[in-house]
């Protein structure tokens, strides 16, 4: 049916006035993107949908009313119309549209009345910076095609901008007189520029091929017209002050600090700032945005964040420090400002969370105060257990974002918060200081996994009401697998009450995900590895008979027995590295060969997913070069990310369960170590883990195989098995604890007492379980009977994640049940809210 037909029927039936059908199709520009959005997506039901664009004062409302088999949808931009269009799919027949695939639960499109949805927000924001180094970092065209087809659908109308960056700055530097050698020491390699761009690393995985930044001007092309069509605003890069190494040589008078080594980098990766007061901050700042505006036109809002996990440069007198900070946001400001008069300040709010200590009211406050409220935009990142807007007085007036971090280094394992995630929005919302509260964020530092959060947290994020669980489980059966089904049902109401049931959003990966030290998992608390789940994974694969054609249901399947058949080998590896320890190798062997069966079984099912492959990751990678000698520098730099990442306390940072990685790298560094440690010989782990990056074996391509046989023989042999918590078993001992307001955010001593039999090495772990903020620790000490035994003196911390948080001490012959205490030099960053338990470990000297 054409269009001028179904406005006739609509007219007769429904009572509506058609607009001509020459606006409709020459310049209701919105309705057609719209248009073309659902028929990428939903091509079987896309003809039967219309779009009408109307005038709002509210950017993200629609309606929609169905009769006859057609259904009229209106809005005031594309995104209220994809996401009315995928409302009422949802609501009718179930539909899902996700980064793994598509359901659509019937063709038959039944009657509605009329039904419009307000979003008490004017943005909706998807996407952590980070995200562009943890899951975009090499997309093509056509995976930026879906990604923004879902974004749309799902509602969202903001998304950063951060693709061709570096080849304006390149532009720019040059412009500027830095030669080509210090920029190839300037920029990262791809999977790494995120972190380039917040000023955290230099020069890492790099040079950039020269090829790179003329292919990502023509995909950012590509992206910003889609976005721009679809009504998603564009957030563009702007200077925060990072300058290349060579750029203080060629302006020997600009006052240029070098930035504190991050992450443990070495000192060739540090970065350099140019002071905010510099006469050049606002000039580059402003030569910047208009060369970007000059390539890829008009953006209204502008990223920059100057001090993100770095030092501020300021004055230790009180008063001076605040005056300078006040120049510093006003710098900012003034440089893009200088480039765009019209346009608005983005800034992520995460600094003053991780440097809560530096950054008290008086000088959030007197960052800010320069910049006007209506040219400010700060996302309050990790609101869901920080809101900074608390602490801050809702930043002053500036308009701001409640966000939330959902996913860590772009981890892929199924887990999350429902009942926290569920009512966050609508509470905050209630709240009579929120101040200019202008939207919601969702900003997960990876996306492409955990998608029924995702659909979770749209649903918040369209809705003032806090979501019932009671109607959003049988909705998210329904609209993931087609249809109703009981078993189904079951296994997500299990599984909301295990691994949808986190702390904040902590990395729970597997002990064989580690890199090998000892047998310590990464996996947090019981929930990860619980009754419930299992009897989850359990139900889900009896729902087969029932839902076994769908591609959502299979992916599903594969994913939740992979994640439990990899907690089964932690418990082999765990089993097998204590045979070890006590010298019974052959026991060790048993256990190593079940170890790697179950390892295998995990990555044929992963093989079959549709994006939970390491072939994906590489094929993405290597697209971009032109070369064998490009498509291997590409691959690399991919593997280096998921794996090591870079320096001494980040590897694993972003790791994944995926087909190919399990098998190919988790498993055999862990074999490695275990047979180090019988033969008492060196295991050469970062020799294994180099050549490993750098090898380009032929990856298996796609998704193979029918996941669900595997699985149900794996159920079958976990029916009658009892659960055994790995963390439980692995941690320690727990003999203490530190609870919100008994730490301060000065360094002192706390005291736990436990006892031990030596001699032989104690090993102490401080391990964060909730609150606002992390614990550092600086030392710990070991005291019997008065006197200091011995001491292990460094700097680490546990809270969103862990860096050095295991201290070790030799302890020497004392008899067996002999009283100690432990003393431990922490604090609280940023506050006192924090929580956590102490466990120790005691390994006997042979």
């Amino acid at each position: 049916m054409n269009l001028a037909v179904f406005w006739a029927l609509s007219a007769l039936l429904l009572g509506i006035n058609p607009p001509p059908v020459t606006s409709i199709a020459a310049k209701d520009a919105a309705a057609v993107a719209a248009h073309r959005s659902l028929d990428r997506v939903f091509p079987s039901v896309a003809r039967r949908f219309s779009f009408k664009t109307v005038p709002s004062s509210r950017p993200l409302t629609y309606s929609y009313q169905a009769k006859n088999g057609q259904v009229l949808v209106t809005g005031p931009n594309a995104v209220s119309h994809c996401r009315g269009a995928y409302d009422y799919l949802r609501r009718t027949v179930g539909a899902q549209a996700t980064w793994s695939g598509t359901t659509l639960g019937s063709t038959s499109l039944p009657d509605m009345p009329r039904t419009e949805v307000t979003s008490p927000y004017a943005i909706t924001l998807q996407d952590n910076v980070c995200v562009f180094g943890y899951t975009t970092a090499f997309f093509g065209w056509k995976e930026w095609e879906h990604y923004l087809d879902v974004m749309a659908l799902h509602g969202l109308n903001m998304q950063f901008a951060p693709v061709g960056g570096e080849a304006i700055w390149d532009r720019v530097w040059t412009k500027l007189g830095v030669s080509r050698k210090d920029l190839d020491q300037f920029f990262t390699g791809p999977a790494f520029l995120p972190w380039h761009r917040m000023g955290n690393v230099n020069g890492h995985d790099g040079p950039l091929p020269a090829s790179y930044q003329s292919k990502s001007i023509r995909l950012q092309k590509q992206i910003l017209g889609r976005m721009r069509e679809l009504g998603i605003q564009p957030v563009a890069p702007a200077f925060a002050g990072f300058v290349p190494p060579g750029f203080k040589a060629r302006y020997p008078d600009e006052n240029v600090l070098p930035v504190a080594a991050w992450a443990g980098f070495e000192e060739k990766y540090r970065t350099q700032i140019l002071h905010p007061l510099s006469p050049m901050y606002a000039k580059i700042g402003g030569e910047y945005i208009r060369e970007w505006r000059k390539e890829f036109g008009d953006a209204r809002y502008y990223l920059a964040d100057s001090f993100n996990e770095l030092e501020v440069p300021v004055s230790a007198d009180r008063a001076k420090r605040l005056e300078e900070l006040s120049g510093f946001g006003k710098a900012v400001y003034d440089g893009i400002r200088s480039g765009d008069p019209k346009g608005t300040w983005v800034m992520q709010g995460w600094l003053f969370y991780n440097a809560g200590g530096f950054w008290d009211r008086e000088s959030v406050a007197a960052l800010l105060k320069p910049v006007p409220n209506d040219r400010m935009l700060i996302l309050d990142l990790f609101a869901e257990a920080a809101p900074i807007w608390r602490a801050q007085e809702a930043f002053y007036g500036k308009q701001w974002i409640l966000s939330n971090i959902t996913t860590w280094g772009g981890n892929n394992q199924v887990y999350g918060n429902f009942e926290m995630y569920r009512k966050l929005s609508a509470e905050t919302l209630k709240q009579p200081n929120r101040g200019n509260l202008v939207g919601f964020g969702i900003s997960f530092e990876g996306s492409e996994s955990n998608e029924a959060q995702f659909e979770l947290l749209c649903d918040t994020a369209w809705s003032a009401q806090p979501i019932s669980m009671d109607r959003f489980l049988p909705q998210l059966v329904k609209d993931r697998y087609g249809k109703p089904n009981s078993d189904a049902l079951g296994a997500w109401q299990l599984f909301e009450r295990s691994v949808y049931r986190m702390g904040h959003s902590l990395h729970p990966n597997h002990l064989v995900q580690s890199r090998p030290f000892d047998l310590t998992p990464t996996s947090r608390g019981a929930v990860h590895d619980s009754a419930e789940f299992r009897q989850g994974v359990l139900k889900l694969i009896a729902a087969y008979p029932a839902l076994g054609k769908n591609s959502l249901y299979r992916a599903d399947v594969a994913q939740f027995s992979a994640q439990l058949m990899l907690l089964e080998a932690d418990y082999e590896l765990r089993d097998a590295g204590l045979a070890v320890a006590a010298g019974d190798l052959e026991a060790a062997q048993k256990y190593q060969a079940k170890f790697r069966q179950r390892v295998e079984l995990a990555d044929q099912l992963l093989q079959s997913h549709p994006l939970d492959r390491l072939d994906r990751w590489v094929a993405q990678a290597r697209q971009w070069g032109d070369s064998p000698a490009e498509k291997a520098y590409y691959e690399a730099d991919a593997k280096r990310q998921v794996t090591v990442w870079g320096g001494p306390v980040l590897t694993e940072y972003a790791a994944k369960m995926w087909s190919g990685l399990v098998k190919t790298y988790y498993a055999p560094r862990w074999e490695r170590w275990l047979i180090a440690k019988a033969t008492e010989k060196p295991a050469g782990i970062p020799a294994f883990e180099e050549t490993w990056i750098k090898a380009t074996p032929k990856w298996a391509a796609g998704p193979k195989g029918d996941p669900i046989p595997l699985a149900v023989k794996f159920a079958e042999e976990l029916r009658t098995k009892p659960p055994v918590h790995l963390a439980t078993t692995l941690l320690g001992t727990p003999i203490g604890s530190w609870e919100s307001g008994s730490v301060s955010t000065e360094f002192r001593e706390k005291i736990w007492t436990t006892t031990v039999s030596g001699p032989g090495k104690l090993t102490v772990r401080f391990q964060y379980t909730g609150g606002a903020h992390r614990l550092d620790i600086r030392q710990v000490a070991l005291w019997i009977d008065g006197k200091l035994v011995g001491v292990d003196q460094h700097d680490g911390r546990t809270g969103l994640e862990d860096v050095a948080n295991t201290f070790e001490i030799e302890v020497p012959s004392v008899p067996n049940g002999t009283k100690v205490e432990i003393r431990a030099m922490v604090r609280s960053d940023g506050g006192s809210d924090s929580n956590g338990t102490v466990y120790v470990r005691l390994k006997p000297r042979s």
